[in-house]
């Protein structure tokens, strides 16, 4: 266990709970005391057990290949994230089933676009799993429950709590590695592990534009891959700001809000404001028009930022609750995730109302009837336009038709 938690207020929080009490009563702690901003959250303790494939997550690192690929399917496209046209919007009544299990912590996930891979952080195992078409699961970065900071071939390469991951067209997997402050990149074609942008070790921020190599990071916790631009976008646990690294230039600077300035306000660029100052997760999606989407999840409400970085508050009203109808007056708890399909649909991983909610392109907010998870913290889109849920409590996958 890394020692220097005492001088450290939110490695302690997690360590306390993650590493010290059992997985489950962490669960509890966090949301009865602690997750998000919001203390009233209410967990549902009974597992969803629907019907459905189930592969197992397994320790077991001799699941590692030296390959840089995993996984047979077939693409739907050449671009990650939303790739189909199907309208998930189509049908409230959703049926969900069970796609994958066994994991220690799963975060945020991403679809890869060659090999139809569905790429998990775990961030308790400090591995990133990829689940195949059919579910079976094998860790495809890092050493099962090591923790650390070690580049190189994939299969012995060290992560420290990874919350986040992102793909981009390539196959490339961007990987928000929280405790280490930076950001790693596995490579699909040689399948090593390399440290993208910031310091290890080292933590902080500043809106001045910095080489990817000396950039600072303040427990980066979300990044979306945005191929129009050829970027990476950031979002950090208190940084209250999004931070675009371009992957052409290798520059990291501040796209919008201002490092370690909290608000709700909208704007352009560095005038609006987040509040990332927390200990809740934050997300980061963009869709194919370059549009960013961000869950400000202390503000309650998801925000988007044009390509020219004109920010506006798509939903929530800034306070904790549960309220569908227009945007402007809906109300989240603790949004930990979105992701954005084919025709303009947000889904929102409204973790403490343990539940998913869709935000129409038109901007009202809606609860699809059989949406009731237990702890939703990631959402992912497949390239045939299926959406994914990854869930706290009972440590799955599921699959939402």
């Amino acid at each position: 266990m890394n020692t220097n938690f005492k001088t450290d207020p939110i490695r302690r929080h997690h360590i306390l709970n993650l590493e010290i009490l059992n997985p489950a009563m962490m669960i509890y702690l966090l949301a009865l005391t602690g997750a998000g901003c919001d203390t009233t959250a209410n967990v549902n303790v009974n597992v969803n057990n629907n019907n459905g494939s189930s592969g197992a997550a397994s320790g077991d690192t001799s699941s590692n290949s030296t390959s840089g690929q995993s996984g047979t399917g077939s693409p739907s496209s050449s671009l990650p994230g939303p790739t189909a046209s199907r309208d998930l919007s189509a049908s409230l009544n959703w049926n969900v089933t069970t796609f994958a299990g066994g994991f220690q912590l799963p975060f945020q996930m991403a679809f890869g676009p060659i090999s139809g891979n569905l790429y998990v952080a775990d961030a308790l195992g400090n591995v990133i799993w990829a689940v195949d078409p059919s579910g079976n699961v094998s860790i495809y970065a890092g050493t099962a429950s090591q923790q650390g900071y070690l580049d190189g071939p994939r299969s012995s390469a060290y992560f420290y709590f990874p919350v986040s991951v992102a793909v981009d067209a390539n196959e490339n997997v961007f990987v928000a590695d929280m405790y280490n402050h930076v950001i790693r990149e596995i490579s699909f074609t040689d399948g090593n592990v390399s440290t993208l942008a910031g310091v290890a070790g080292s933590y902080g921020g500043s809106d001045t534009p910095t080489s990817a190599g000396s950039a600072l990071f303040l427990y980066p916790d979300g990044v979306a891959v945005d191929t129009i631009s050829n970027s990476l976008y950031v979002v950090e646990y208190a940084n209250n700001a999004v931070r675009k690294i371009d992957l052409n230039s290798g520059m990291v600077a501040t796209f919008a809000g201002q490092i370690a300035q909290s608000g709700f306000r909208d704007g352009v660029g560095k005038d609006a404001l987040f509040n990332c100052n927390t200990l809740s997760i934050n997300a980061v999606k963009v869709d194919h028009s370059g549009n960013v989407y961000v869950a400000d999840s202390c503000n309650n409400a998801i925000r988007m930022i044009d390509p020219s970085g004109n920010v506006s508050t798509l939903a929530g009203n800034g306070g904790a609750g549960f309220l569908d109808g227009p945007g402007a007056s809906a109300q989240f708890n603790n949004p930990c995730d979105i992701a954005v399909d084919g025709v303009g649909n947000v889904f929102v991983a409204d973790s403490n109302n343990n539940t998913i909610r869709m935000i129409s392109p038109s901007g009202e907010v809606s609860t699809p009837s059989g949406a009731t998870f237990n702890f939703p913290v990631g959402l992912a889109i497949s390239p045939s336009g299926y959406l994914f849920e990854s869930d706290l409590v009972d440590m799955g996958i599921h699959e939402i038709q």
